[in-house]
Order: structure tokens, then sequence, then C-alpha cells
């Protein structure tokens, strides 16, 4: 008796070398003929996914590159912290830093307490580039309202979404705050740590 053979495996994406298409009214079974490369078309198919935008000029982009690998020079960090334009408007309260609660920060151990004020720092500086982000905007949208200008209204709309990642980046900070603390803490008080517990301008509010 003959045994069965496995029906042929179906082709792999980025393996074939042709595709077949079969009309359903003749039967027929026609090749569709791939231009280009077909090492490159699989390299598109599996390769990265990011996609970018159009070159910035060679200067800045060496900039922004060194920025974010190598950040910034002690002296250029506090000149910056020391500007007039890193202070925070006295209607903007939202850009007080969050303080970790006094009973929850001496009940930790030193290790707890040097991981907290390291992201308290880094929260800080989020507040200062928040800072000169919204006084920036406030001037170039009364700019954009007096010469109505569209271009320059263009980039209020694009600055003010960078506004938008600043603020919930700062947001998730201090959740990463609560996070590491809640694994220090006594657990009868863990409930505080959730993400949606209220948040003043201490990190486990007021009612504490």
């Amino acid at each position: 008796m003959l045994a069965l053979l496995p029906p042929p495996p179906r082709a792999v994406r980025g393996f074939s070398e042709s595709k077949q298409d079969v009309s359903a009214e003749k039967g027929e079974i026609q090749e569709e003929a791939q231009t280009g490369s077909i090492l490159l078309q699989a390299a598109k198919s599996f390769g990265p996914t990011v996609e970018c935008a159009e070159e910035l000029k060679e200067p800045v982009a060496a900039m922004a590159y060194h920025l974010f690998a190598h950040g910034m020079t002690e002296e250029d960090y506090k000149d910056v912290l020391d500007a007039d334009v890193t202070k925070r408007p006295s209607n903007c309260l939202g850009l007080i830093p969050v303080e970790c609660n006094t009973q929850v920060l001496d009940a930790l151990f030193t290790e707890a307490k040097k991981s907290d004020f390291r992201l308290k720092e880094v929260g800080k500086d989020i507040i200062k580039a928040t800072t000169i982000l919204v006084k920036s905007l406030s001037v170039l949208d009364k700019l954009a309202l007096e010469d109505r200008n569209p271009v320059i209204g263009q980039e209020v709309a694009m600055l003010n979404g960078t506004l938008v990642l600043l603020g919930n980046a700062y947001l998730r900070t201090n959740l990463t705050r609560r996070h590491i603390i809640k694994c220090k803490i006594n657990q009868k008080y863990s409930h505080l740590c959730y993400d949606k517990a209220p948040m003043t301008g201490l990190l486990f509010g007021d009612d504490l």
C-alpha cells in the first residue's frame, strides 16, 4: 500500500522568486515577475521597521547625537540650570518638582533613597526643559497671532506635541519612582504606589 505524501510546503514570504496568480475563469497559473533584487525585497520585509524623516543638516544631527550619547559637561549643565529662562512661571504649579513624602523617605534604606534621588534629578531636567519650552511657545504663539503667519502656527502646534510628550515623560518618571519604592516599603502601604493613586506636589499625595 502506498503511503500518502505530505502536501508541498507553502512558499515563505521573502524566499520565493516569483508570485503565482491563478485565474478564476481560465484556471491558468501566471507568473508575476518581480523587479529588483530579491534579497533587498526580503530585507524590506524582515528588516527594521523604524521609519525616519528627512535628514537634518549634519552639524545639527551631530549635536543631537553627541548630547544624547554623552550628555552635557557639568559646567554647561550648571549654566543651563542657573539661567533665568529655566525659572518656573509663578502660575505653572505643574512645574513644581514632586517630592517624596517625608514619612516614606525616612522609612527607606540608603540605596532606595539614592535611587529615588536619581530619578527625581531626571524629573528636574524634564521640568527645566518644559519651562524653556512653554516660554518659547508663548512667544511663538503671540507672533503667529499678530503676524497671521501659518508657518509659525504650524511650528507652535508641533512644539505643543513636544510639551505633551515631556509632561507624559515626567508623569511616568514619578510613577517609576513609586514602583521602585513599592518594593522597598511595608506591603500594607503598597496600595499607595498604584498608578491611579493621587499625586500632588508629593509623590504619594497629601493624605498619607
